[in-house]
């Protein structure tokens, strides 16, 4: 730590420098400005701190801080491509609805199919999101991957930086990550599988499915 007294106009200011307290020992710097330029009056002088009590959390190290930021905004990046993969699945769903509906000729296997794979869509929807007859006041949710992520964040603004707690949902986090893209791969593959079947069967444009 160190302090700096500059004299101007009689008046003493002092500035400490550092947020955080981490040495024993200060440094203090007399400077006189005169004609807008500092000069060196005496210093450096070393005086002793001695910390009044001890706090009740251990602060983390810069190291600790900056690889918990960084495995953190790896994960986020990680999930909001898969969640934004996952969100255009409804609307694609729908769309092969209705172009199953307007094929030259009805299959009942390809309906089964695509009720399936809508039912797999709602079962990691509400497996890793929030079921909407879970918004009713007083009605119990459990933590989700933001919720998790959300936690883990918190550990870049506190002053101690990123407790056991915060670590641990990162780390839950990491794992729902890995589980949350195995099951959008494996959906995404089978639905790009039902509509390749579904242009098979010649159907017409439909409005809103691209050029493809």
């Amino acid at each position: 730590m160190v302090v700096l007294i500059s004299k101007r106009s009689r008046a003493m200011i002092l500035m400490l420098c550092g947020s955080t307290l981490i040495s024993s020992t200060g440094l203090i710097i007399r400077n006189m400005e005169t004609a807008g330029a500092l000069e060196k009056i005496d210093g450096p002088i070393e005086f002793g701190v001695n910390l009044l009590r001890e706090g009740v959390l251990k602060g983390a190290s810069f190291e600790e801080y900056n690889s918990h930021a960084a495995d953190l905004a790896i994960i986020y990046k990680e999930y909001l491509k898969y969640y934004d993969t996952f969100s255009r699945l409804q609307s694609k769903l729908n769309l092969l609805e209705k172009a199953l509906m307007l094929t030259e000729s009805l299959s009942e296997e390809m309906f089964i199919e695509l009720e399936n794979v809508k039912n797999q869509y709602l079962s990691i929807r509400d497996k890793y999101g929030t079921d909407p007859a879970k918004n009713e006041i007083g009605e119990w949710d459990k933590p989700t991957i933001s919720s998790r992520l959300s936690i883990a964040s918190q550990g870049l603004s506190t002053f101690y930086g990123p407790t056991g707690m915060n670590k641990y949902n990162l780390e839950i986090a990491r794992e729902l990550v890995d589980e949350y893209k195995n099951d959008i791969e494996s959906i995404n593959t089978i639905i790009e599988d039902i509509e390749e079947k579904i242009k098979d069967l010649n159907h017409p444009h439909i409005s809103g499915s691209g050029i493809n």
